[in-house]
């Protein structure tokens, strides 16, 4: 027998609720076995990487990591993170918790552009469908490239590294112009990417005159005078077709027959839209049209769209219109966050409201339903859910998601009885609003109280993983089940082991923004309820990526994580003992 620790979790047992594990350390190979207690929360942890362990793959005989970025996870329980060795080179890994391995990095060959390399941008992932792609952004190096021709749309998976869109490259979909020549890429945004591997990115267009983007239109009229022709368009594909324009820049706007769209720099440089399951997207943009034509001005020249495959954008909410049931108008969508999608099609979005009965104190709002038919979830002075005498404050932009189920979460201030402010965080549906935490009140299995909350993620089930502030402590992670039980993943000050002789006390914590799984936003969620994490350490800055099993009865031991040992256990029974774990070689991510 060697010397390599086996950590064995405890976990929670069929009707006996355990808030705390127990941790034990048996040391193989001394006259007199030794056994240590560790205190650990009641969710079991799994070190997938951390600072100072080898990369696996990296350049070279040792190559530790030196840093790491927040993790992302699949559906199917498959990750991608970004992470620095050698101080200056960043890479991608991938694939199962059980065997990353590096699938891009600094200087990988560019594929079909010859002499090109990609630097930059394969540490930030903007997303992993269900088949395990992941897609960045990168930087072209190399001859030829300059300030037009340097950036690549990625996409990275086991057969390799492809570039389905490249800066200076001609735009599908967008007949030439004989005079100047066909339009070309120019400055990309961020890709948003679904599970079944649509994505949908923004992009300006260099030589796009207006005839070009909408041929069917007159574009030699004044109308034309508000549109920059360097407003991006968007662009995607279908998980087997190829990319296209899917909102072109200047586009007609049916429910305001003359005006147009205009996705402009009023909403940010690149307005990224949501993208849900089916392909829909939804997203905020500017409404123009010739001002003898009466029908836009200033007050009502914004608003909310969605668009589905293969058809144009629809105006489902419109600056200066009637805000359903709120005796006020929608204020002005630009800067208003991103509008959240499902699966089902049901959109969340935040709005600020004027006229009616509006005050400073009650002029934003959140909104929930089907594009057709939305419904007030909850507005700025409402009776706050769940706390008696108080009220909605201000609620924040970006602060809601929808799951696949209909389920909205969302975080707000609150204004107490006694004039205090708190936080608070909800559930629900319209008319059907759950607390499931607020400021103040005492974390379940602590002796502290709730600060701040974030990061929120959803499941379809009714999973919900959140980071929270803790007054004393300071950050910590939480889910919280569909019957609303509230469960400590773990929190600033918790020690534990990493690998043998590497036990440190948890710090900060980082999950990606927040999404409801559906919205073509990263998560860090699995459909099996495991949760990926980024963690730094209490002293000289150690990252961990972690795992936490939020879900299952059972118990895990990992051995040392230097050596890659193995050992896993299910109902109290050993079922599998494995040696050094053998990562797959880099060819399966195309790395030759």
């Amino acid at each position: 027998m060697n010397e390599n620790n086996v950590l064995i979790r405890l976990r929670c047992v069929h009707t006996i609720h355990l808030k705390r594990l127990i941790v034990l350390t048996y040391l193989f190979g001394v006259a007199e076995p030794e056994w240590r207690t560790f205190a650990a929360e009641s969710v079991a942890l799994k070190t997938i990487a951390f600072t100072g362990f080898d990369a696996p793959n990296a350049p070279g005989t040792q190559s530790p990591f030196t840093g790491l970025v927040t993790p992302i996870m699949n559906s199917a329980g498959q990750i991608a993170f970004g992470g620095t060795v050698n101080s200056s080179e960043q890479g991608l890994w991938m694939g199962l918790p059980s065997g990353i391995t590096l699938c891009a990095s600094d200087g990988f060959p560019a594929p079909t552009l010859a002499s090109l390399t990609l630097a930059g941008g394969a540490s930030n992932p903007h997303g992993l469908d269900n088949s395990g792609r992941a897609y960045y952004q990168a930087i072209l190096t190399g001859p030829g490239v300059n300030a037009d021709r340097n950036q690549a749309q990625v996409t990275v998976d086991q057969s390799g590294v492809g570039i389905p869109a490249l800066e200076g490259e001609v735009v599908p979909g967008i007949p030439p112009r004989i005079d100047i020549g066909p339009p070309l890429y120019r400055q990309f945004g961020a890709m948003t990417v679904n599970g079944s591997g649509w994505f949908v990115f923004p992009s300006s267009v260099d030589r796009a005159p207006m005839d070009a983007l909408n041929p069917a239109e007159d574009r030699n009229d004044s109308s034309d005078s508000r549109i920059n022709a360097g407003d991006p368009s968007l662009f995607g594909n279908t998980p087997t077709g190829p990319i296209a324009p899917r909102v072109s820049n200047g586009a007609p706007v049916p429910q305001v027959p003359g005006a147009r769209l205009t996705l402009s720099s009023a909403f940010g440089r690149f307005n990224v839209p949501s993208l849900n399951g089916k392909g829909t997207l939804a997203f905020a943009g500017e409404i123009i049209a010739h001002p003898s034509l009466g029908i836009v001005d200033p007050s009502n020249d914004t608003g909310l769209f969605y668009a589905h495959v293969n058809s144009g954008p629809q105006l489902f909410a419109r600056e200066g219109s009637p805000a359903p049931g709120a005796n006020a108008d929608f204020d002005h969508f630009r800067f208003a966050g991103i509008p959240r999608l499902n699966d089902r099609g049901e959109i969340v979005f935040w709005a600020a409201l004027r006229g009616g009965n509006v005050t400073e104190h009650n002029n934003t709002s959140l909104w929930f339903g089907e594009p057709s038919s939305v419904n007030l979830l909850i507005r700025e002075g409402d009776p706050a859910p769940g706390m008696a005498g108080a009220t909605t404050g201000e609620i924040p932009m970006n602060s809601a998601v929808v799951g696949g189920d209909g389920t909205v979460v969302f975080s707000s201030s609150v204004r107490l009885p006694d004039g205090s402010t708190a936080e608070a965080l909800w559930r629900g549906r319209p008319g059907h609003l759950v607390l499931i935490a607020r400021s103040g009140q005492t974390a379940p299995g602590t002796t502290e109280e709730f600060g701040a909350f974030g990061n929120i993620l959803i499941k379809t089930r009714g999973l919900i993983a959140f980071k929270a502030g803790l007054r004393i402590s300071g950050e910590s992670l939480w889910q919280c089940d569909a019957s609303g039980s509230l469960t400590l993943i773990a929190r600033a000050g918790h020690t534990v082991m990493l690998a043998e002789g590497v036990s440190r006390a948890f710090r900060f914590f980082n999950l990606p923004s927040s999404s409801g799984g559906e919205d073509g936003f990263p998560t860090a969620l699995s459909d099996d309820d495991q949760l990926v994490f980024l963690a730094t350490f209490a002293g000289q800055g150690l990252q961990a990526v972690m795992q936490a099993d939020l879900g299952g009865l059972r118990i895990l031991s990992i051995g040392r994580v230097a050596e890659g040992i193995r050992i896993e256990w299910n109902e109290l029974s050993r079922t599998e003992v494995s040696g050094p774990a053998r990562h797959r070689s880099g060819e399966a991510c195309g790395l030759h």
